[in-house]
């Protein structure tokens, strides 16, 4: 099974979550830059577009995120069968 990995290092407090497809995992990562936006950057207004507000709350942060894929795969067992 695939899923996306989305880690977040804001060198206080990690934040990591699995999401099915990376469109999810980049909506979060959007949802979370939204929520800590006004706290963190309270002198500069957020771009409007998405992926440009990510973009600049990461460069004026200097926080770190992560969306990886990842193959989540149960492990076979070497028990004979019953």
């Amino acid at each position: 099974m695939s899923s996306h990995l989305l880690f977040i290092d804001s060198g206080a407090i990690d934040h990591s979550s699995l999401h099915v497809s990376h469109e999810e995992a980049w909506s979060s990562l959007a949802s979370f830059v939204d929520e800590n936006w006004a706290l963190t950057l309270p002198t500069h207004s957020p771009p409007v577009e998405r992926t440009a507000r990510i973009e600049a709350f990461f460069a004026a942060t200097g926080w770190f995120y992560l969306i990886a894929a990842i193959s989540l795969e149960r492990p076979e067992s070497n028990e004979p069968a019953r």
